[in-house]
């Protein structure tokens, strides 16, 4: 089966550390052309914007394992986080380059031939 919107499903959040277990967001394209990516269901106009999103919801959950630990969750503290962040946000310690061109999508809606499937407009 062809998957017409896989495009759309791309994770373009490429950093891969994760302290205590806390993953960054999925920054994925909304297929809105002046708010093209979105975190956690919210939209951004810029990839820069929707990855500081990314890393500040992955501080706040790391520092949140931190501080349910007392502060001291013995191998990392409030300050790795921070660190983490930092990284996440200049995009250091990523497994792959993030891309450099990102395409716009439009989803025109059903296929009138095939019905199960929308058409998607590349921008």
């Amino acid at each position: 089966m062809l998957n017409l919107s896989a495009r759309q499903a791309n994770n373009l959040q490429t950093f891969d550390q994760a302290l205590g277990g806390a993953k960054a967001p999925a920054i994925t394209q909304s297929g809105d052309y002046q708010r093209p990516y979105t975190v956690d269901g919210v939209l951004f106009a810029d990839l820069g914007s929707a990855t500081r999103r990314s890393c500040d919801t992955q501080f706040n959950a790391c520092a949140g394992i931190v501080n349910a630990a007392g502060n001291n969750k013995g191998s990392f503290s409030v300050t790795d986080c921070d660190a983490q962040r930092s990284a996440c946000t200049t995009g250091k310690s990523q497994s792959e380059d993030p891309p450099s061109t990102i395409g716009f999508t439009e989803n025109l809606g059903p296929d009138p031939q095939f019905p199960d499937f929308d058409l998607i407009c590349d921008a």
